[in-house]
């Protein structure tokens, strides 16, 4: 099992930052179930780590509010898109799937982490079995079962202004929802487990979650099923 991290940091000149950090671990077989976990540290570590600012929003300027319903539908469309270009079957939209990933996303924004693992220990496939939910294919030789999960963070901002002589962001750019979306599946398809994940042919179905912690990120939960 093979770990990644990749941290990218753009338009720092003239006090101007912009970045993404990702963190994935590469698609395992465990037993019958098609698993791809991804857990990074809390975003305020790594940040620190890499010496990249932690940015609250002005407080005369506080975030605007984003229609996660549009970003998990923008999410759901192009991911289909992808699959159709790579000449894979679009996944149909499950509502019981999509309320696992809506109960995870909604977990993390609120207990501020970020983890496949939830705040009880559980595993997607475990919280899908909490709420009835048991995927599960068939073939002459293996069952396969469990819900597959690609997670996605990332801060409200765009980018923003950071003065020489203050530690207060400036001239904050938000992001819009179609935006998120975009960021979200692109930088699935840059991680290859994420990438598996998104464009495997074993799936038929997908659910979204989305959720957001004011002034600190959005969280998205992509689960899967067969």
């Amino acid at each position: 099992m093979k770990q990644t991290l990749e941290v990218i940091v753009m338009d720092r000149s003239h006090g101007w930052w912009r970045h993404a950090v990702v963190l994935s671990l590469l698609p395992l077989l465990a037993g019958c179930a098609l698993v791809s976990p991804s857990v990074p540290q809390a975003y305020q570590q790594t940040l620190a780590h890499y010496n990249l600012p932690l940015v609250a929003p002005p407080s005369e300027a506080p975030p605007p509010s984003v229609d996660v319903e549009r970003v998990a539908a923008q999410v759901h469309s192009l991911v289909n898109r992808v699959r159709t270009e790579a000449g894979q079957a679009p996944l149909a939209w499950c509502d019981d799937v999509a309320q696992v990933a809506q109960a995870h996303s909604t977990d993390m924004a609120s207990g501020n982490y970020f983890s496949h693992t939830d705040q009880h220990g559980r595993s997607a496939t475990d919280r899908g079995t909490v709420q009835g939910i048991t995927c599960q294919r068939r073939s002459d030789t293996q069952l396969m079962e469990g819900l597959g999960e690609n997670l996605f963070w990332t801060t409200q901002y765009d980018s923003y202004e950071l003065a020489s002589h203050s530690a207060v962001p400036m001239n904050v750019a938000w992001k819009e929802a179609d935006q998120i979306a975009e960021e979200a599946v692109a930088a699935w398809l840059k991680s290859p487990g994420h990438r598996a994940n998104l464009l495997s042919a074993l799936y038929t179905k997908q659910g979204i979650g989305v959720a957001i912690r004011p002034g600190v990120g959005v969280y998205i939960t992509q689960n899967f099923c067969f």
